[in-house]
């Protein structure tokens, strides 16, 4: 007996065969209805963000981030359509295995890094998968946001938009866009990114992205991806998320919107804290209290001129307090910093005024182009002349034989926070210290005086001549050594060639030494 599955017989069977034999169906329908829609999604998203690439970023490294193994994924589409473009220049990274192994971990963190040199690379990040968090740390770790000016394209669902944008990893991202796919209304949080009025970019019109659609039409459109986009400043000089525009695959962008608009145009009010020291004439402000972090009163100078030249051009205020700690700002062992230093690094304010270029300072802090410069000049007396009561030991001053590394670090341009290997070169001095040199002039000196009086005493010996003391001798030999010999001189062949040696020896190590004083 055989059973046949179709709309009029399944009503015929029993309770429970029936609800088990209508749940398969719809579950294997559904399973194929869910693999089509994501292909179809992957497909539809690889053509967008080919197409973005090929319009903006085609001069930009490409750093795609994403799970490459499934061949029906976004990631897999996306790579599939840029081999397609030809595009040049581009890394790939296989989110699934970034916890495997710390050192390919630390490898890859070191190698994204370096790219900031690059002057311009995007990154194209699909969020789809669920476990998101691992992908987030390790653009924390590779310090996504000291590059406000990197792009980054994000691919996901809907109803994450409003989660990614608002991530600390992408805080200071200037160029961000996130494509959300499988658009519906009944997402709570889409609807919420879709009422706001949005603001193109400049010289373009303003318009209201809600749908201009039904709602039941709205759901056959299913294959519509919208382009969220963040704006820093311009919810009244707050932070605000919002469409920016649609897209199909058949008409490209709805309303060929700037996808990233100048986002430091205008700062539409917003309140700066700014960090300052009293340094007139470049920064002069009044102290209403000693404690540190309090708000002062900016009176006029240079800085202070600038500063609301710009506030006037930029539409912005401010709020310029002293450090915390009152100081400039100098590193500890930890790595932190006091002062204004460390104030920013902490972000405890926006921005500093009047302060110093230090290259330990390029990893904390920005710098703006150098606008004035303070010569430092160091004013002495003329030296006086050596003293001469010191002429005779002066000579033999010298240096320990020692070894010495000096590092040398090659400068880069301030534009640039990576710095290349340090180039370590060695230096060996072989000299003299004072004590030791006097030390070895002595016991040389002594020694010589015993040789002598050793060879004169053998010599009186065996000859029955006259003994020379070994105070004579010693006095001789220091006589040999400071070229003042004495006038008699030992009759015998030996004592005269033993002084003649020594005197010989004496003259070379004063010239010896004179010429290296």
């Amino acid at each position: 007996m055989t059973w046949v599955a179709s709309p009029t017989a399944v009503p015929r069977l029993p309770l429970s065969l029936s609800w088990f034999l209508a749940s398969f169906l719809a579950l294997g329908s559904g399973t194929g209805l869910a693999q089509s829609q994501t292909e179809a999604a992957g497909s539809q998203v690889g053509q967008l963000l080919r197409q973005v690439v090929e319009e903006k970023l085609m001069e930009c490294h490409l750093v795609a981030l994403g799970d490459t193994n499934a061949p029906a994924s976004i990631m897999a589409t996306l790579l599939r359509h840029l081999s397609e473009s030809g595009y040049p220049s581009r890394t790939v990274v296989d989110v699934t295995k970034l916890e495997e192994s710390r050192e390919f971990y630390d490898l890859l963190m070191k190698d994204l890094k370096g790219l900031g040199m690059l002057n311009c690379r995007a990154f194209l990040i699909d969020v789809t998968p669920l476990q998101s968090q691992p992908l987030l740390r390790f653009l924390e770790d590779i310090e996504l946001y000291k590059k406000s000016e990197t792009y980054v394209l994000l691919v996901g669902p809907n109803d994450r938009a409003a989660d990614f944008l608002s991530h600390p990893a992408f805080r200071n991202t200037a160029n961000i866009l996130y494509f959300g796919h499988h658009l519906r209304p009944a997402s709570k949080d889409v609807l919420n990114l879709m009422s706001p009025q949005a603001q193109s970019a400049k010289g373009t019109r303003t318009r209201s992205l809600r749908p201009q659609f039904s709602r039941s039409q709205f759901v056959q459109r299913e294959q519509r991806i919208a382009a969220y986009t963040r704006c820093f400043y311009c919810n009244n000089g707050e932070e605000r998320r919002y469409i920016i525009d649609t897209w199909t695959s058949h008409a490209g962008f709805t309303y060929s919107a700037n996808l990233f608009p100048d986002q430091f145009e205008t700062f539409h009010g917003h309140r700066f804290n700014v960090v300052a020291m009293n340094w007139f004439p470049f920064t002069k402000f009044i102290q209403h209290s000693e404690e540190g972090g309090t708000v002062v009163t900016p009176q006029d100078s240079l800085d202070i001129r600038m500063l609301n030249a710009l506030a006037e051009a930029l539409n912005f205020t401010y709020e310029m307090r002293t450090p915390w700690d009152n100081q400039w700002g100098t590193s500890s062992p930890s790595g932190n910093w006091t002062g204004i230093v460390g104030t920013l690094q902490h972000h405890k304010g926006d921005f500093s005024m009047m302060l110093s270029w230090m290259e330990p300072r390029l990893p904390i802090v920005d710098y703006s182009r150098i606008y004035a410069s303070e010569p430092l000049v160091m004013v002495t007396s003329k030296p006086k002349p050596l003293s001469q009561a010191f002429a005779l030991v002066r000579p033999f001053a010298g240096y320990d034989v020692s070894s010495r590394t000096r590092d040398r670090i090659v400068k880069t341009s301030p534009i640039f926070l990576h710095q290349p290997n340090n180039l370590t070169t060695t230096n060996t001095i072989i000299s003299l210290s004072p004590g030791s040199l006097w030390f070895v002039t002595l016991a040389s000196t002594l020694a010589a005086g015993l040789v002598l009086w050793l060879l004169q005493l053998w010599w009186a010996k065996m000859s029955g001549g006259e003994k020379l003391e070994f105070g004579d001798a010693t006095l001789m030999t220091w006589g040999i050594l400071l070229e003042d010999p004495p006038v008699n001189i030992p009759r015998n062949v030996t004592a005269q060639v033993r002084s003649g040696a020594s005197c010989s020896a004496g003259a070379g190590s004063l010239g010896r030494w004179g010429r290296g004083s």
